[in-house]
């Protein structure tokens, strides 16, 4: 409930808290309302985290919502996500939006043409 109330408190306390159960619910959170901006927080709070653990559950939330962008991304989100690419926490975070930005603009170009 208080996640709902406060999203960016999931983006770190929750992302954080000692319970699998919470850290979860974080997850899910963000891959359901998580906007571009809000996964470049979670990745610049991964940066600073030193538990694989909760390292981890940012990763999945970053992963997710990604794969949800896939489907409903725009030119404006390759564009912020081209941004953030620049500065990401790791290589893998880098390489997961470089796949994320050219399934959008792969999605966009083939709707165009079979639209």
């Amino acid at each position: 409930m208080l996640a709902k109330a406060q999203p960016r408190l999931a983006e770190s306390k929750l992302l954080d808290d000692d319970m699998r159960e919470v850290r979860d619910a974080a997850v899910t959170l963000l891959v359901l309302k998580a906007d571009v901006a809000a996964l470049e927080r979670v990745d610049n709070h991964r940066k600073n985290q030193s538990c694989q653990i909760l390292r981890g559950a940012s990763y999945s939330a970053i992963d997710l919502r990604l794969r949800a962008l896939e489907e409903t991304g725009d030119k404006k989100d390759i564009e912020r996500l081209k941004r953030w690419s620049q500065h990401a926490s790791d290589k893998a975070v880098r390489e997961r939006i470089e796949w994320t930005i050219s399934a959008i603009h792969d999605r966009l170009e083939y709707g165009k043409d079979h639209g």
